[in-house]
């Protein structure tokens, strides 16, 4: 959820970025083209996903804290540039 909107992850990877081709394109001048990327993946019967970081400039944050990878939990605080957004974890 970003500014209220919500982008469901349709996909198995969905890219964050300012790049067109990006699954969810992010306008700010401090986000890379391919910034970071979201892959769900099943666990059983859930879904996990993970925040992975594309070697940005600004680096990727989770909470607060910079992450190269992490697995997300639902209401995690996502900041990418000035972006900031909310990750909630979805139903199977």
């Amino acid at each position: 959820e970003i500014d209220g909107d919500r982008y469901p992850l349709i996909g198995p990877t969905t890219v964050l970025g300012r790049d067109i081709g990006a699954g969810i394109v992010v306008d700010d001048a401090n986000v890379s083209r391919r910034h970071a990327e979201i892959r769900v993946t099943p666990d059983g019967p859930h879904l996990v996903a993970r925040l992975k970081d594309l070697t940005s400039t600004n680096g990727t944050w989770v909470n607060g804290e910079r992450i190269t990878s992490v697995r997300l939990a639902s209401d995690d605080r996502i900041t990418i540039g000035q972006t900031t957004f909310t990750y909630h974890a979805g139903r199977r």
